[in-house]
């Protein structure tokens, strides 16, 4: 755990980030403990490993390594799927690799999560990160029609569906 708090905080103060460290805060501290010490400590622990995924993402971004990025990005997403701000520096990540599709993928995915969690909608903030025309896009519902096609035998109608999908 010392060697975790050491290098998140080299990286709070501008070291360079190593890709693989990626992996090494993959894991939350003594998983199937449960001594009251120990759910603290572990508490502590995943904030750290949190904060330092995501300054990896933000840092990788930075130097232009797109690519580590956005696996930091979704290391950190995938430890705690409701944290907004592991969600931005991901959004970020793809905005600057010129992944707008994926950038607005993950903010939908994020934006239904926590609907169905919690009952509430992303930030401004979060929001503000997409352009204008990705915003206000909303997916419709499928919606279904009939028009009549003009036939010879009598003008049948026939089914058309309409979709507009998230992505």
């Amino acid at each position: 755990m010392h060697k975790s708090v050491h290098r998140t905080r080299s990286l709070e103060t501008g070291a360079r980030p190593e890709e693989s460290l990626s992996n090494f805060f993959s894991h939350d501290l003594l998983q199937d403990w449960l001594d009251e010490w120990v759910v603290v400590e572990r508490e502590k622990y995943r904030q750290i490993r949190l904060r330092a995924l995501e300054t990896l993402c933000r840092r990788f971004t930075e130097a232009g390594e797109r690519a580590s990025a956005i696996e930091a990005g979704l290391s950190a997403v995938a430890a705690d799927p409701l944290r907004e701000t592991a969600q931005r520096v991901l959004i970020q990540a793809h905005l600057a690799e010129g992944n707008l599709s994926e950038a607005v993928r993950q903010y939908r995915t994020y934006a239904r999560l926590l609907d169905a969690e919690l009952g509430v909608e992303p930030t401004a903030a979060l929001t503000a990160l997409l352009p204008a025309a990705a915003r206000a896009h909303q997916p419709s519902r499928v919606v279904a029609y009939r028009c009549r096609a003009a036939s010879p035998q009598g003008g049948r109608g026939r089914a058309v569906e309409s979709r507009n999908d998230d992505y």
